[in-house]
């Protein structure tokens, strides 16, 4: 973790404040203390930036992110001021944000007696957890995952991981990610959720299972359902979710009939849906904020420029943005997308639209250039 002094916890450190904490023993930072050598033509893969990175020693590297994230501040950007434009405008609970916590788990004694099943959460470092992430597509494949989320079922941002740790900010950079991207991202979301589905997202928020009683941590229910893969569907679980958001203990009991699975996962089917697209559109709206072409869930690849369409028709501003999302049953889901093509004939926003997709490429090629120039002022490089 870096010293307080160097980074705030919310990952912004203003140039003034990152040149005068460089007073402690060791270099000073060279933006003030040593001379400023020529930019190499020449682009360094993301591997020869990481074996300079980690030839520093540590005092070294705590100086060199500093530095970095001074030179973020101080070049701004569009990025920059998309991103503190959400960081400011709301207040971080005292304590800072919460660590995610453990998924709750159903209970087969009250949701299934006649087979109680007993749920067994596996270790998160079980080879059987990564490869059922994999199989569902989990794991972000366009850099490092995000260490900070939005937990549906409470309704409040979470740190995923430890956001700071200093070899993840290098790989957020990389990928052309600054400090408080993913934090600005979560942000977004939270203010996109109109809590509409509260209830649904804390049933599909439990933890997969499977019908011997493994349990998956980090894999969510809703995980599961939205992952398109074949699924074990174990009584527990799908009555756990019905009487949940139905409170209905007599229509199906278990073991549920084969004749009265497929009802029962119709109903569920149906909600799943709504929820899905509540939660879809707030978090790609959440990505398409900050990044051009960012991965989507897969039942809205492929839509990124109408996002942004809707960004430059609200001018950016998510504190607009709730009053405009779609309502989630099935004809005014689709009439808002086909709202969003009607955009496209506005040469306006669409101009501005494919400017501002320029901009956020342009913008993360620049940090990570940051990254690149600083390794190399300092000798690292």
């Amino acid at each position: 973790m870096l010293p307080l002094a160097l980074v705030g916890a919310l990952a912004l450190c203003p140039a003034t404040r990152a040149l005068s904490s460089a007073s402690a023993p060791g270099r000073m930072l060279p933006a003030e203390a040593l001379p400023l050598r020529p930019a190499r033509a020449e682009d360094p893969t993301d591997d020869a930036v990481r074996r300079a990175w980690e030839g520093l020693p540590a005092d070294e590297q705590v100086e060199v992110l500093a530095w970095f994230r001074a030179e973020c501040d101080r070049r701004g950007g569009y990025v920059r001021g998309l991103s503190q434009h959400v960081l400011f405008s709301v207040d971080a609970p005292d304590g800072g944000y919460p660590r995610v916590g453990r998924l709750p788990l159903y209970d087969a004694g009250r949701h299934a007696p006649a087979q109680p099943i007993r749920r067994r959460m596996l270790d998160p470092k079980a080879p059987e957890v990564r490869r059922e992430r994999a199989r569902m597509g989990l794991d972000d494949r366009e850099g490092p995952a995000a260490r900070w989320g939005y937990d549906w079922a409470k309704g409040q941002v979470v740190r995923l991981d430890e956001p700071e740790e200093p070899d993840h900010l290098i790989e957020l950079a990389l990928a052309g990610r600054a400090p408080e991207h993913d934090l600005v991202v979560a942000l977004v979301v939270r203010q996109l959720d109109r809590g509409a589905e509260r209830s649904a997202h804390r049933a599909f928020g439990h933890a997969y299972a499977t019908r011997t009683g493994v349990a998956y941590p980090g894999i969510t229910l809703y995980d599961a359902w939205a992952s398109g893969e074949e699924l074990e569907m174990p009584d527990v679980e799908c009555l756990g979710i019905y009487h949940d958001l139905y409170d209905d203990w007599e229509r199906f009991v278990a073991p549920v009939p084969g004749g009265q699975q497929r009802p029962l996962y119709r109903i569920i089917g149906d909600r799943f849906r709504r929820l899905r697209r509540e939660r879809s559109v707030a978090e790609a709206l959440g990505r398409v904020y900050l990044a051009a072409e960012p991965g989507l869930d897969p039942s809205l690849e492929g839509n990124a420029d109408r996002l942004h369409l809707f960004w430059e028709r609200i001018a950016s501003d998510p504190a607009r943005a709730r009053e405009f999302l779609p309502e989630l049953d099935e004809k005014p889901w689709k009439s808002w997308w086909e709202q969003l093509d009607e955009l496209r004939k506005d040469p306006d926003i669409s101009g501005r639209a494919a400017g501002r997709r320029m901009a956020l490429r342009a913008d993360a090629a620049a940090v990570r250039g940051r990254l690149v120039w600083v390794l190399q002022q300092w000798g690292a490089l």
